[in-house]
């Protein structure tokens, strides 16, 4: 499953396996305990975490594995989600409450489109770190506000 999330396969995957080892992994097991779906993440700070990897079997496809993965991650670890992706995945994370963006080329796929896809936890959007020296707010610290779902004006 890690190869059909990340391409690598053989030496390439060996490498791959060294270079999450001190990252976090959650596994979802089949009925005959094989893996039927994965997510690789890492920490990025005190208020964000990184998924690097997220897999889920062919089989088992489209039944709310993937979405699950991303809510126990950020249930776990209390901190907005992050992860970068391609055409292939991107309507999955903007129909899982991700605001996604187009960002820089990333060198393991130089001819991808490739997006930076952001999900808050809400905690920290109703109480932000106020105290904290890693956060500057810019005009001041972010308030409350009332947000209202309306009609496309055509205009």
């Amino acid at each position: 499953m890690l190869t059909d999330a990340s391409d690598a396969t053989g030496a390439d995957l060996d490498a791959l396996l060294g270079q999450i080892a001190d990252m976090e992994l959650l596994v979802v097991p089949g009925p005959q305990g094989d893996p039927q779906a994965l997510v690789v993440y890492r920490r990025l700070d005190a208020y964000a975490v990184e998924i690097e990897y997220l897999a889920v079997a062919p089989a088992v496809r489209r039944q709310g594995m993937a979405r699950a993965l991303v809510n126990r991650v950020q249930a776990l670890e209390a901190a907005m989600v992050v992860a970068r992706t391609d055409d292939d995945a991107i309507g999955f994370y903007r129909d899982s409450g991700f605001q996604c963006s187009a960002s820089a080329t990333d060198p393991r796929w130089p001819d991808r489109q490739r997006y930076i896809c952001v999900r808050p936890h809400v905690p920290l959007v109703r109480n932000p770190e106020t105290d904290s020296s890693s956060v500057e707010w810019v005009n001041g610290s972010p308030a409350p506000v009332q947000v209202a779902v309306v009609e496309p004006d055509l205009a």
